[in-house]
């Protein structure tokens, strides 16, 4: 069977405990415990995953609230309830509208987990209890509250208050294969119930499900059974669920109290109830979605809020360009060239290679002309330089050129007729030579191989390489 929905609290009320007045104030004191904000009796509620708000203490220290309402122990740590209707606009004061809100428990509670409805049930009927009992109704003097909420005593005459709770009876009537269900005035129009009244003063529950029918619906009833019990915190009633055995089956509703009553069969029920959970599933997937939304469009006004405070200012519409897909889009809709500016490097050679035009622009320079400066001619280099680390495609020589140079004299040194080779002064100088000799030749050949595929080549120096090729 599953649960009641406002049935079935986790926490322990601590009976015993909370009539110590110093052990509730460590508690309120505690840094781990832990208190559901109520505003005009609307819990505080997570929006993703649906479950309660909890906050600390410094949530509402700023605001002038009443005292908190002792709810239980959980797992060690205490709950309360706290009133913070003294807020004009909570989500904002707070400033929980992107994660939390307040939301009417009537309508969230298919919504929740079991346990938190249950929570929230307590909760809201306390502090609505509280804020409505403020004067004793033996001398109208000022209460208080004691026993952490549990109940309040008059300052004056001492005279004790409980939290009210109303008897209801609500049953259903059966009579063969069939039940009878009523709706009320200004109800949806497939929406029925089972019958409901308020047990009266000197009245047993078994009387009052007789009367209630028969004012009602005009049919008779015998036999009434005590099926269970449910709390309703709108604003304080504990309905009270029967099983009556009908004995007529005429019908004479009151208008007063429905707008029309019907039987049911057994399968009508069945299919009714499949509905109902369809409809109560597609809910929770819409209250997921909307969430989601919710969090879309706040995103995107706070997107449009930054662009007119930025076109007020007369700065640009956004304060970087858009890149990728998204720019591709923009400059679409606006007629301009698919990109801002032209590709370059090898991605540039193969988007014209697709379309089938010359591997580079016209005009565009070669990888190794004018690196240092793209505005100059190619160098050519110039053995009179005061500058012996010039290259031939002017540029600078690394220091791994000259780490090669210093290896290949020491080679020159070592391997002279008549001389015995230095040790290096360094026991791992030798290592690094070759290293740097190595990395040397590998620059030396990549700069050569960008000397022959550049169109704009130099002429070779004249010296030992040409006298070779005579």
């Amino acid at each position: 069977m599953d649960p009641i929905p406002f049935s079935g609290s986790p926490l322990d009320r601590e009976g015993v405990r909370r009539r110590d007045r110093g052990w509730l104030d460590a508690r309120l004191a505690d840094p781990a415990s832990r208190f559901l904000p109520l505003w005009q009796s609307k819990p505080l509620l997570k929006r993703e995953p649906r479950a309660l708000a909890w906050a600390k203490r410094e949530f509402f220290e700023d605001l002038e609230t009443p005292e908190p309402v002792f709810l239980g122990s959980g797992e060690g740590v205490a709950h309360f309830a706290i009133d913070v209707s003294a807020a004009e606009k909570p989500e904002v004061t707070f400033g929980i509208a992107d994660v939390a809100s307040f939301d009417e428990l009537r309508t969230a509670v298919a919504l929740l987990p079991a346990a938190d409805a249950a929570i929230a049930a307590h909760a809201r009927t306390l502090v609505d209890w509280h804020a409505r009992h403020r004067h004793c109704a033996a001398c109208g003097g000022h209460t208080r509250s004691a026993l952490g909420g549990a109940h309040r005593v008059c300052f004056d005459c001492q005279a004790e208050h409980f939290p009210r709770t109303d008897p209801v009876a609500i049953a259903v009537v059966v009579r063969g294969n069939q039940c009878l269900l009523g709706r009320g005035p200004g109800w949806p129009a497939k929406m029925f119930s089972a019958l409901a009244g308020f047990v009266e003063a000197g009245e047993s529950l078994e009387d009052a499900v007789r009367r209630e029918v028969m004012e009602e619906a005009g049919v008779r009833v015998g036999r009434v059974s005590y099926l269970a019990s449910q709390p309703w915190p709108f604003p304080s009633s504990l309905m009270l669920g029967c099983v009556a055995q009908a004995e007529s089956e005429a019908i004479a509703i009151d208008p007063a109290e429905l707008e029309e009553a019907r039987w049911f069969s057994r399968d009508a029920l069945r299919q009714a109830s499949r509905s109902l959970q369809g409809r109560e599933a597609a809910a929770q997937r819409g209250e997921a979605e909307r969430s989601v939304g919710s969090r879309e469009g706040q995103g995107r006004e706070a997107a449009a809020q930054r662009r007119r405070s930025r076109a007020k200012r007369g700065l640009p519409r956004r304060a970087r360009p858009r890149s990728g897909r998204a720019a591709r889009r923009s400059r679409a809709k606006r007629g301009l060239p698919r990109r801002a500016r032209p590709r370059s490097g090898r991605a540039a050679r193969r988007s014209r290679a697709k379309r089938g035009l010359p591997r580079r622009a016209a005009g565009e320079r070669s990888p190794s002309e004018g690196r240092d400066r793209p505005d100059s001619p190619p160098a050519v280099r110039d053995r009179t330089s005061p500058d012996p680390r010039v290259g031939r495609f002017g540029r600078r020589r690394s220091r791994l050129t000259h780490g090669r140079r210093r290896a290949r004299a020491h080679d020159r040194r070592s391997r002279a007729p008549g001389r015995v080779a230095r040790r290096p002064r360094h026991p791992g100088w030798g290592a690094a030579a070759v290293g740097a000799l190595r990395v040397g030749r590998r620059v030396e050949r990549d700069l050569r191989a960008r000397a022959r595929r550049s169109p704009l080549r130099p002429a070779a120096p004249a010296g030992r390489a040409a006298r070779r090729a005579q």
